[in-house]
């Protein structure tokens, strides 16, 4: 199939493994014969392996966006040139949107607006201001679609490490509209994440009035990398909402519906408050819903105090993976994912389990049954998630296996019962080991028996 030679698509990178597979992915189905330059400033990551994969081509340049941007633009052969970056996403249809707006001659340059992957009130409030075109409202981050020949009349990106995208449309707006595309990007909130929602915007804007008054961009980003992160650990709840017949099914086998859902209620609940224990030590929780349908209602039944996010992902190990991806790429240090099921998890399990991360790779907490209810990380392991027979009693031995082969550093914590069958539920109410939570245990002890009373 001959190529398509009116688009180059040029990407700078610099340790962009969490963000470079979806952003190559969404450019491939959007533009599958178009020339893809991928401008890579150093990465120390797996940035490039992954982008091999995508058989893009690939520049080794300076660490500079700016200097990254104009190096692949050297090596561009279409028409219009696409400058997107790493951690932002096309919407579906992006070619045609861009082909219809570029038939107008008068187009020179255009950029789309932009969401947020953050479910955040105030980033969908500063969202609302993106398809506004001024130096405070427009940037990089929206993807600049731009003529060839209009990219070169300006000279290109100044080779500046930061704010190279506000200067270059600042001089494009002295010369000619800057079109807004119907459409919207979707980029990562991490900046906003790491340093603060609404710090990171008033700071922003205060670096761009500096900017103004002819503060040198290098000072500029020397104060800008000093912002101090507030967000460095995070949990991943996986989590269903309670409806009856969706829950703890094998559970509902012999002690029917109405059980199985008050007990998953109970034990979500149970879950939700000690999490949100460790907010005083900087641990921002985040819930991973199954279903689609039901983020309004889980939003509800959560009283807002959770990020949102859908599991995406076939299998059990899928998504856990793409669940640790998509908050390691939020610049998060440390990462640990439970589920809601479990009635004895704690505030101090989890808070001992990111202390046990600051000496191992890896922190497990097992299940009787052969799985595990926690699994904390200190960086992405990709392996741990592929290859294990998942819902079988063998999930632990595998686990363990693989971190033994990738010589990585684990720590087990204490075993707890995952309770899935009414015999696990007469072990747990009738044993004596510490751990036992005090509080939630009369509660099912109490409908147990008005169930099972003759």
């Amino acid at each position: 199939m001959k190529s398509d030679s009116k688009f180059s698509i040029i990407i700078p990178t610099l340790n962009e493994e969490h963000n470079i597979q979806r952003c190559l992915n969404i450019v491939k189905n959007n533009f599958p014969q178009s020339q893809i330059i991928l401008t890579d400033g150093g990465s120390r990551d797996n940035t490039l392996k992954y982008a091999k994969e995508f058989n893009v081509e690939i520049v080794n340049s300076q660490e500079g966006r700016g200097i990254q941007l104009n190096n692949g633009a050297e090596k561009a052969e279409g028409d219009l040139f696409v400058f997107l970056h790493a951690d932002t996403v096309l919407p579906s249809k992006a070619k045609d949107i861009i082909l219809n707006a570029f038939k107008n001659p008068e187009v020179k340059i255009a950029t789309f607006s932009m969401s947020f992957d953050i479910d955040s009130p105030v980033l969908k409030f500063y969202s609302m201001f993106t398809k506004i075109d001024s130096i405070f409202t427009k940037f990089g981050d929206f993807c600049i679609v731009v003529r060839r020949d209009f990219f070169y009349s300006i000279n290109k990106f100044p080779d500046w490490v930061l704010f190279e995208d506000v200067e270059f449309l600042r001089k494009a707006r002295r010369l000619t509209k800057i079109y807004t595309l119907p459409g919207k990007v979707t980029t990562s909130g991490r900046r906003y994440y790491r340093n603060g929602f609404i710090k990171t915007q008033v700071r922003s804007a205060y670096y761009i009035f500096l900017y103004l008054l002819g503060v040198s961009p290098k000072i500029l980003n020397y104060k800008y990398n000093r912002m101090k992160s507030i967000n460095k650990k995070a949990v991943i709840i996986f989590s269903k909402y309670p409806r009856k017949g969706e829950v703890k099914t094998r559970l509902a086998k012999t002690l029917g519906n109405d059980f199985a859902t008050l007990f998953y209620k109970n034990c979500a609940e149970h879950t939700f408050a000690e999490t949100l224990k460790l907010a005083t030590k900087n641990v921002t929780p985040f819930l991973f819903y199954s279903n689609q349908k039901d983020k309004q209602k889980i939003n509800s039944w959560v009283n807002k105090k959770f990020t949102l996010y859908s599991q995406a992902g076939g299998d059990l190990g899928e998504r856990m993976k793409n669940a640790f991806n998509s908050i390691f790429s939020l610049g998060i240090e440390k990462v640990i994912i439970i589920g809601s099921d479990l009635p004895d998890i704690s505030a101090k399990i989890i808070s001992d389990a990111f202390d046990l991360l600051d000496s191992n790779d890896v922190v497990i907490g097992p299940a009787f049954d052969g799985g595990y209810y926690l699994l904390g990380l200190n960086k992405m392991v990709t392996a741990l998630f592929e290859g294990i027979s998942w819902s079988s009693s063998e999930v632990l031995n595998s686990t363990i296996s693989k971190l033994n082969s990738l010589n990585l550093t684990y720590h087990l914590l204490p075993k707890l019962l995952d309770i899935d069958t009414e015999a696990d539920i007469v072990n747990w109410l009738n044993s004596s080991k510490t751990g036992i939570n005090r509080e939630l245990k009369p509660k099912i002890e109490s409908l147990y028996l008005s169930l099972t009373k003759i």
